[in-house]
């Protein structure tokens, strides 16, 4: 089954149309020829699911404009948690000044793609099982709420909102989770998600002191065999921050590069890194 986002026009970013697989009908989607308004009412705390997206780069004129129109379209959540998302590339210097004086920083992602995940020998020792039960969603739960005390970025509720918009979607079939375990406590997790024949792996993670350890590629060939089992799915998609250590994680793994999509949000709560 494919996730249930609506066709999206112009909108050709894999990094931004795949965002909006993790939403799907819970958003509501404007597609004008100039811009493309999201808001989730239901979560206005989920940057991804409140956002407006726009098919060029700014100049220093439009700054305003498109902040308005942000507040305008996309309403109460666009003063706290939302996004302006653009394809084309970086702006100008002083574009992103007009920006940082109205309250926004930049928060680019990086979309890689690809159509066989590759490991090297002996690089995915790490056991890896399925997401199902009750018992099994409590773990994870657990294990999100682990990493987001030791990070201090999100708070519980919006850690339990976001899981529960990932366990929803995987009830209608058009997403998976899968966990790596040690001394029975969950050490690392990777999600995926389906829409319009593309594949996107989402939140992978691990504990700090499992990270290099085949923890996070086991999770991404496991994600990557359920993905590809599925009907018409023939890419797989990961994004990430440009300069955090996940994009080159993905590299080794056979993914290619294939947009950056730049923008900007409200400032301090940029997280450390996109997942």
């Amino acid at each position: 089954m494919s996730s249930t986002v609506p066709d999206l026009g112009w909108l050709q970013s894999l990094a931004l149309r795949t965002d909006l697989f993790l939403v799907g009908a819970d958003a509501d989607i404007m597609v004008d020829q100039n811009w493309i308004a999201v808001r989730t009412p239901a979560f206005p705390t989920l940057r991804t699911g409140n956002a407006l997206l726009f098919p060029r780069i700014p100049t220093p004129a439009d700054v305003e404009e498109w902040v308005n129109l942000l507040l305008t379209k996309v309403g109460d959540a666009a003063e706290t948690t939302c996004r302006i998302a653009w394809e084309g590339g970086a702006a100008s210097a002083e574009t992103y000044r007009q920006f940082t004086a109205m309250g926004f920083e930049p928060y680019d992602s990086l979309s890689m793609m690809t159509d066989a995940v590759v490991a090297r020998p002996g690089s995915a020792s790490a056991s890896v099982r399925a997401v199902h039960g009750e018992n099994d969603w409590a773990d994870l739960l657990n294990f999100q709420r682990r990493l987001s005390d030791a990070l201090g970025v999100e708070d519980e509720g919006f850690v339990t909102q976001r899981l529960e918009l990932l366990r929803r979607r995987a009830h209608q079939g058009c997403a998976a989770w899968f966990t790596s375990h040690q001394d029975g406590q969950v050490i690392g997790s990777c999600g995926v998600l389906l829409g319009h024949g593309v594949a996107r792996l989402q939140q992978l993670e691990t504990t700090q002191e499992h990270r290099r350890a085949g923890v996070a590629t086991s999770l991404v060939i496991a994600a990557a065999q359920w993905a590809f089992a599925q009907t018409n799915v023939a890419r797989l998609v990961a994004v990430a921050d440009p300069k955090y250590h996940a994009a080159s994680l993905f590299r080794t793994l056979g993914f290619r590069d294939h947009d950056l999509a730049c923008g900007v949000a409200p400032a301090g709560t940029v997280p450390a890194h996109i997942s």
